[in-house]
């Protein structure tokens, strides 16, 4: 199962995902490459637009970070939240929110 956490501390956003899905074989599950390639993907545009992605641990089937909350970078973790939500509606039994909504 893939847990998520998305929330706001203090002035910070923090990101934090674990674990693997288990819908397929490593190689194949394209739930977990899907959260692989969502979250990376937002991680490099933060990145790439200069704001300060601090924190930052990445591992298999890990992934924490914190960040600035700004109103750019505010957008793109909303559209991650957004996706994430999307994923655990079509997979609930290989997708979860922790925290609450």
């Amino acid at each position: 199962m893939i847990t998520y956490s998305i929330r706001k501390e203090k002035e910070d956003l923090v990101v934090e995902i674990s674990g693997h899905s288990g819908y397929d074989d490593s190689g194949r599950d394209i739930v977990c490459a899907t959260v692989s390639a969502m979250s990376i993907t937002i991680v490099n545009a933060i990145d790439n637009l200069g704001y300060n992605v601090r924190d930052l641990e990445k591992r298999d089937g890990y992934l924490y970070f914190r960040v600035n909350s700004e109103p750019v970078v505010n957008k793109l973790i909303i559209t991650l939240a957004e996706q994430m939500d999307s994923l655990e509606k079509t997979y609930p039994d290989f997708v979860t929110r922790t925290g609450g909504k």
